[in-house]
């Protein structure tokens, strides 16, 4: 499962300070009259962050993150300091600077010993950044950590999120490990998250990690067809109403991608076409990417060449101006793509 997106350890941040405020007593009124204008200028530069992280655009987030670490410090607030850092920490994961980024989840820790809810999502991230690194021990027990602590304080969202990852982890490492009823246990948390779109979003992940695992032929193929099938409708029914374009479109084009490798071609293409729809709507680069490429492979696939090279020609004309700012949502956390990497695959698709 992707990282615990920034504007979740946000809204801890909020209901911390929220918390820390009604606890405390003012000291002074010239502390009281400066704070209110450094917080809310903490506040803005968090927007940026989070709204740099979602355009994939780290390099500036990072910028911003190191003044907000700054002004935080100078506020002197153990929870603004700690927040900022993990989020400092998952910028500079998508970047790719894990020595760094691990450096500062580390440090995020310590200082989040007294704010569980926070501790606890940093660790998750650590875990999501040992996982993309091939540290799969680590990341399995900072996952299982994460879950016993989050069932515990009735975190819902947080421990679905970290068993879903550990069923993802546990794949990676040893197929042979792989158990329907994980998922199913997961799937039951699902009902207590209030977030639809999170409930979406874990579907996907889920599915993913299930295909993973039909890949590594963890079992019966058309059983673990089936359950990828079931999850990404299920993702498709909770992803409903506005802002729910970039998630519709990931189960769509999964579908697509689920349905051509049973050798359903039309119906996968059909899917695709959607999803394609829905990542125009998201104006999203990556996802609008992606279906263009994969319709494409099934036009081609059907024989339609000039349908095809017309598709591929489009998913190369959105990479190239957006070069700086491509990300994705990995398995365990977003990421920066390879532009290079990515270009020219879809390049030799198109010559081909």
């Amino acid at each position: 499962m992707p990282t615990v997106p920034l504007q979740i350890v946000r809204r801890f941040l909020h209901l911390a300070l929220i918390t820390a405020l009604c606890a405390a007593l003012p000291t002074s009124p010239i502390a009281v009259a400066a704070e209110p204008a450094d917080s809310a200028r903490h506040d803005a530069l968090l927007d940026r962050i989070e709204s740099a992280y979602r355009q994939g655009a780290f390099d500036d987030g990072l910028a911003e993150a190191d003044r907000a670490l700054t002004l935080a410090t100078k506020l002197a607030d153990p929870t603004r300091v700690a927040a900022t850092r993990s989020l400092r920490a998952q910028l500079l994961a998508g970047l790719g600077r894990t020595n760094e980024a691990r450096a500062d989840f580390e440090r995020a820790l310590s200082e989040s010993n007294d704010l569980p809810s926070l501790r606890d999502t940093t660790l998750l991230n650590l875990g999501n950044l040992d996982a993309t690194t091939g540290r799969m021990e680590e990341a399995a027990r900072a996952y299982r950590t994460v879950f016993e602590r989050a069932s515990e304080r009735g975190d819902t969202a947080l421990a679905a999120r970290a068993a879903a990852n550990a069923i993802r982890a546990d794949v990676d490492r040893d197929a042979t490990s792989f158990e329907a009823a994980r998922v199913d246990a997961v799937v039951a948390l699902l009902g207590r998250i209030e977030s639809r779109s999170l409930r979406a979003e874990l579907s996907i992940h889920l599915a993913r990690s299930v295909e993973r695992a039909r890949e590594r032929g963890a079992g019966p193929r058309p059983r673990l067809v089936l359950l990828s099938n079931e999850l990404l409708r299920r993702a498709l029914e909770f992803a409903r109403g506005p802002g729910s374009a970039r998630i519709r479109a990931e189960a769509l084009g999964r579908l697509g991608a689920l349905y051509a490798s049973e050798g359903h071609v039309v119906e996968a293409l059909q899917l695709t076409l959607r999803a394609l729809a829905q990542a125009r709507e998201s104006g999203l680069v990556v996802p609008l990417y992606r279906w263009q490429a994969q319709a494409g492979d099934l036009l081609a696939e059907q024989g339609r060449g000039d349908r095809a090279i017309e598709h591929y020609a489009a998913a190369i004309e959105l990479l190239g101006p957006n070069r700086d700012q491509v990300s994705e949502s990995g398995t365990y956390a977003t990421r920066r793509l390879s532009f290079e990497r990515e270009i020219t695959r879809t390049y030799r698709r198109q010559v081909d």
